[in-house]
């Protein structure tokens, strides 16, 4: 019969002539961008307003691919701008597209800017009095 220690001892060689059961130590290379899917809180903002916008990397499998940073830019910034996290800020009516880069793979979105709500209406007469027939 063998031992009890000398089989901890055999398990040991194994794992170590094995490498542990790990790769050999090599790394997988990084995943391949293939497409960027673009995504927009809300598709139409009012001018003055902002939504929130996220890009998702992903490979050719379709697979999400993390830690990977976008640039972010706008088609028409005379109706939204974007800035480097991916706020995009309703300037005035009218249409953009919202594109994410990452890795030289582009994706985009499109944003409708309507004009801002009005909130307040002042009215200046101009005399105070207005006498019978008179306008």
């Amino acid at each position: 019969t063998i031992r009890p220690s000398c089989w901890i001892a055999l398990g040991l060689v194994v794992l170590v002539g094995c490498g542990g059961g790990s790769d050999g130590g090599t790394t997988p290379p990084p995943a391949t961008v293939a497409s960027v899917g673009v995504s927009l809180a809300a598709s139409s903002i009012a001018a003055g307003t902002t939504t929130t916008a996220t890009a998702t990397p992903r490979d050719s499998r379709g697979t999400a691919i993390a830690g990977k940073a976008a640039t972010w830019t706008s088609s028409n910034t005379a109706a939204a701008t974007v800035d480097a996290s991916g706020s995009v800020t309703g300037v005035s009516a009218g249409t953009a597209e919202i594109a994410a880069t990452v890795d030289g793979v582009r994706g985009q979105a499109s944003v409708t800017v309507t004009p801002a709500p009005v909130t307040s209406v002042t009215v200046t007469l101009g005399a105070a009095q207005i006498n019978v027939g008179q306008t």
